[in-house]
């Protein structure tokens, strides 16, 4: 059964190889992403990794950071072997990283929705989730990664964009309260113009965890280089 839901950044900079070890800004988030991931941890030990990504392309055992910069590898299947895939989507790259920071040990499959998925869409493949997990009995938490507005300041990927601190804080405030229904609502463009990849994943988790109570907890939620971070945790109870 479902039992938690952790809420993590796509940030190839929360791995310390890429991004050096002691970057002032970084460190924050990446203690609170390790940390919310000990939680999970702590209370599952199979996860859901839920990312954008390609569905349909075949997900191998091994990845690799390598086009991030540094070939740091990453198992999605505990002591794999074999080659790397240098194309693995991002989200299970991060995924597969903090599972291993963790606990060697974490069973890890995955979901990934299409970035071009609109909201009922990504519902439907969150309800579909939700049955499928129902009817397993070890508890299960889903490690939602995605990223918020990056139009946060004239040094962010996207720029600077009018209304993108306002979109942004919606989103830390649904995250931190557990608020489905903002999360839920967020449009196409509005994400899209906001540079904020996170949607199809938060609304899949939102779909997934429907019907259930939830006690979040805010972790982070924070712009360094001018991406939107959010770090939470929400605890299930059916």
């Amino acid at each position: 059964m479902l039992i938690a839901a952790a809420f993590v950044p796509s940030a190839p900079a929360l791995v310390p190889e890429l991004s050096g070890p002691a970057v002032p800004e970084l460190l924050p988030v990446r203690a609170a992403t390790l940390q919310v991931c000990a939680d999970l941890a702590d209370r599952c030990r199979t996860w859901v990794i839920v990312g954008a990504g390609d569905p349909t392309r075949p997900i191998a055992a091994r990845g690799s950071f390598v086009g991030f910069g540094v070939d740091v590898r990453v198992d999605l299947v505990p002591g794999a072997t074999g080659d790397a895939d240098p194309e693995m989507d991002l989200s299970l790259l991060i995924g597969g990283w903090l599972g291993a920071q963790v606990d060697q040990d974490i069973a890890l499959t995955t979901e990934l929705v299409f970035v071009s998925s609109g909201p009922s869409a990504c519902s439907d493949q969150g309800h579909a989730l939700s049955r499928s997990l129902a009817t397993r009995d070890e508890p299960i938490g889903l490690l939602v990664v995605g990223d918020g507005a990056n139009t946060l300041g004239a040094k962010a990927p996207g720029g600077s964009a009018d209304g993108a601190e306002e979109f942004q804080d919606s989103i830390d405030r649904a995250l931190a309260s557990g608020d489905r229904g903002t999360l839920a609502a967020l449009g196409q463009p509005d994400c899209e113009s906001f540079g904020a990849a996170g949607r199809g994943p938060w609304q899949v988790a939102t779909a997934a965890t429907q019907g259930a109570a939830i006690t979040p907890e805010l972790r982070y939620a924070g712009a360094p280089f001018g991406v939107g971070y959010t770090v939470a945790l929400w605890d299930l109870t059916w």
